[in-house]
């Protein structure tokens, strides 16, 4: 009996996990078993919870250690924890910080976490410009450095690549995250933000960025 409670338990704290991306619980499950994954599923869990989206790369070599610490003779019913932690492993794109985060962005919004999703995708954004225009160990995340050079270097490529669509999705992209973060305040049309119209934002967000990355890569 005491078996099987185990692994109730395992299993409600990873669909927890899987559908919230909540793992407190299973971290504390996980401990006798895989000390390693558990502390793992604890970061990622804090980056969701905190926004921290640009300590994702720290946390997903994190995930990878763990991975390769996997125990040789674990338990069957531990196979699935450590498949939600191979597909977060995907998450990473190593030829780029921004395109990592562009990932994380999407995932995040397949979890139905728009908010986060949104914002992410904003240092998406910027990350993309700083790794083109600027020293990336010092900029990212700097917002005064996006807001006294990135901003000018975005207009630039946005003007060369006027045919790319990319001024209208980015700057919608980045007027809805500020309202985000100033509590859902008025923008400058004296509009309130709405929940209805995070999918369009994002989904033309999600094709501004795709595009920004095409005309980086052409510029480079």
């Amino acid at each position: 009996m005491s078996s099987y409670w185990n692994y109730s338990e395992l299993t409600a704290a990873l669909n927890i996990f899987n559908t919230k991306l909540d793992g407190f619980k299973l971290t504390e499950l996980l401990a006798p078993y895989w000390e390693k994954g558990g502390k793992a599923i604890k970061s990622f869990s804090e980056i969701v919870q905190t926004n921290f989206a640009l300590q994702l790369t720290e946390v997903l070599k994190q995930i990878k250690n763990a991975l390769k610490a996997y125990p040789q003779n674990a338990p069957e019913w531990l196979i699935p924890v450590k498949h939600s932690l191979e597909n977060i492993a995907k998450l990473e794109d190593s030829s780029s910080v921004a395109k990592t985060l562009f990932n994380y962005s999407k995932f995040l919004y397949g979890h139905q976490m728009n908010v986060q999703a949104v914002i992410t995708l904003q240092v998406a954004v910027e990350s993309a410009i700083i790794e083109k225009y600027g020293n990336k160990e010092e900029y990212l995340g700097d917002y005064d450095w996006w807001r006294d050079y990135g901003k000018n270097f975005l207009k630039d490529v946005e003007k060369k690549y006027k045919e790319q669509d990319l001024k209208i999705p980015l700057q919608n992209l980045e007027h809805f995250r500020n309202q985000i973060a100033h509590g859902g305040g008025q923008n400058h049309n004296g509009n309130f933000p709405c929940a209805a119209n995070i999918p369009s934002i994002y989904e033309s967000g999600v094709r501004g960025i795709e595009k920004l990355f095409k005309a980086i890569a052409d510029n480079a």
